[in-house]
């Protein structure tokens, strides 16, 4: 999968179960601080994101994220 592809997916999934503005989600976005998600949302945003993948994330990979790029990064690695 390449990064565009993980960047649609992770949209998808952000803007069908939080209140975020779709034009606001771009590679360059923190999660935190433009977004608006805090740790309960990066657990449950990982659930989500885990249910597309053959893999588990780790949580070493998920303290590596913070911006969406960040994100699509770790999609690319598991997504074929």
């Amino acid at each position: 999968m390449n990064s565009l592809e993980s960047l649609e997916l992770l949209t998808t999934i952000l803007k069908d179960n939080y209140p975020i503005d779709y034009l606001s989600i771009t590679p360059e976005a923190k999660l935190q601080d433009d977004l608006g998600l805090d740790s309960l949302d990066i657990v449950e945003l990982t659930m989500k994101i885990e249910d597309e993948l053959p893999h588990c994330i780790s949580d070493d990979e998920i303290e590596t994220w913070v911006t969406v790029k960040d994100v699509c990064k770790t999609i690319d690695k598991y997504l074929p």
